[in-house]
């Protein structure tokens, strides 16, 4: 089989098995970086979002404004966890983009993906998680990454929890910002790459402005800019 075609396949097997909780959570957990982010016994919140909507700005918030190190079920960007997620009735915090930025952010990321499979996983997941995102708290990219404190009490008031409401102060952001660099040299295996880190990045803004109009003249962008209003309608 030719490279390009078993990438593709991988690629779409893949994609069958996030959407399906059953086989997701029996076939994910023999990767053993899925180990510690799937939702298991121990989990107290969930956070999750397609890739590149501040996950990991999201789950570093967390861990700095609060007084220890929450389980957080997360990264995944499955939709699978979110219907389990919905089915054991945990504390989930949705995340949200706008899929001009997120699909040229992912892409850039991941080089096995292109803007038409981009495009395709962002309206699979939030088509799905629209019909779930009454139960959780949705949170758009800006909110995130800039009123974290207010996301914190919206999950309070949901949940019942009894989360520390703080937000951020600048010694909090440069811990953010140093866990987050962390958390991507432990998922790449040592080292930090500007085209990954969940950061700014100059890098990879002159690399979007080459893909814009590429993803500016794909047929399913308005399907996609559709559901993120749908979505941005159940942060409010």
């Amino acid at each position: 089989m030719p490279w390009k075609s078993y990438i593709q396949f991988r690629e779409t097997t893949l994609d069958s098995i996030r959407k399906q909780p059953y086989l997701f959570y029996r076939i994910m957990p023999l990767k053993r970086r899925y180990q510690e982010i799937l939702i298991n016994n121990g989990t107290e919140i969930v956070i999750e979002g397609y890739p590149r909507c501040a996950n990991t700005y999201a789950v570093a918030a967390l861990w700095v404004t609060q007084n220890r190190k929450i389980n957080v079920a997360r990264h995944t960007h499955a939709i699978a966890q979110i219907i389990r997620a919905f089915e054991k009735r945990l504390p989930t915090l949705l995340l949200l983009r706008k899929p001009e930025d997120a699909v040229l952010s992912y892409v850039i990321r991941e080089e096995n993906v292109d803007i038409s499979l981009a495009i395709q996983r962002y309206i699979d997941f939030y088509r799905i998680a629209h019909s779930l995102a009454d139960a959780f708290v949705v949170s758009d990219f800006d909110r995130t990454t800039t009123q974290y404190h207010i996301l914190l009490k919206q999950l309070n008031e949901r949940y019942n929890l009894s989360l520390n409401i703080k937000k951020p102060d600048e010694t909090d952001q440069m811990k953010i910002k140093k866990l987050i660099e962390d958390m991507e040299i432990k998922s790449s295996g040592g080292q930090l790459s500007e085209l990954k880190v969940s950061r700014p990045s100059k890098q990879r803004e002159i690399l979007k402005n080459k893909l814009i109009n590429e993803l500016q003249d794909h047929p399913h962008l308005d399907k996609a800019r559709s559901l993120y209003y749908l979505m941005k309608e159940k942060s409010i």
